[in-house]
C-alpha cells in the first residue's frame, strides 16, 4: 500500500501544537476511505536537542527500534544542533550522527531554514544557511518559493542537483483537502502519463 511508518521529532513544536496542526490532514485522509493515518504516525517532540550528544541519539535509535519507521521526519536543523553550522567542523558531527538514521535504511527528510543571501538577480538563495558541507550531503536539495503567477501557488526550487532520479514536482498549491498539493496543469500532465503520485498526493 502507499501508507508508511513515519516518525516525527520535532525539535520546535510541542506535541498539542503538531497533532492539532495534522488533526484535518489525518480526518480528511481517513474520510477519503483510506486507512486512518494516525495509525502510522508517531511524534516525538523533543525541545531544543543536540544530535551529536551520544545520550540524545541513542535514544532516537531506541526509538526507531521500537516503532521501526519507514521515514523520519527530523528538525528543524538548527535546534537539533548545539550551535551554528557555519563550517565544515561544525556541520561534521551532525551530518555523521544523521548518517546514523539514515544508514539504517530509513528515508530522513530534514527542515531546514534558507539564509538571507540573495543571488545576483536579486531573489532570495533557497540553500540551508551556513557551512557548504550542509550543500552536498543530502540525495534531494528543494526549497519553497511563492510563484507570483499564481494565488497561493509555490514553486519548488532545487538548491543542489539531485544525486538519483527521482519523479519531483516543479509546482506546489496551498490549500484544499491536502494541505498541499500538485499545481493543477502540472497534475494534469502526471495523470495523463499514469504517475501514481498525483492520486496518493494530490487529492
Amino acid at each position: 500500500g502507499l501508507f508508511r511508518k513515519v516518525l516525527i521529532v520535532d525539535a520546535e513544536n510541542s506535541e498539542r501544537q503538531v497533532r492539532r496542526s495534522m488533526r484535518g490532514l489525518a480526518q480528511a485522509v481517513a474520510n477519503k476511505g483510506q486507512r486512518d493515518p494516525r495509525d502510522f504516525v508517531m511524534v516525538e517532540c523533543t525541545g531544543r536537542i543536540d544530535i551529536t550528544n551520544d545520550l540524545v541519539l541513542s535514544r532516537i535509535h531506541h526509538t526507531l527500534d521500537a516503532q521501526q519507521p519507514d521515514v523520519v521526519v527530523i528538525g528543524p536543523l538548527y535546534r537539533i544542533t548545539s550551535g551554528a553550522l557555519m563550517t565544515d567542523d561544525d556541520a561534521a558531527p551532525v551530518l555523521a550522527a544523521l548518517d546514523t538514521i539514515k544508514d539504517r535504511g530509513i528515508s530522513l527528510l530534514i527542515e531546514a531554514h534558507a539564509g538571507h543571501a540573495q543571488k545576483v538577480q536579486g531573489v532570495r538563495d533557497m540553500r540551508p544557511r551556513g557551512s557548504s558541507a550542509l550543500l552536498g550531503w543530502p540525495e534531494f536539495g528543494y526549497g519553497l518559493r511563492p510563484d507570483p503567477d499564481r494565488e497561493n501557488g509555490y514553486r519548488l526550487e532545487r538548491w543542489r542537483g539531485d544525486r538519483d532520479v527521482r519523479d519531483w514536482p516543479t509546482t506546489l498549491d496551498r490549500g484544499g483537502w491536502f494541505p498541499w498539493r500538485m499545481g493543477e496543469e502540472e497534475a494534469v500532465e502526471w495523470e495523463t502519463r499514469g504517475s501514481p503520485w498525483t492520486r496518493s498526493a494530490a487529492g
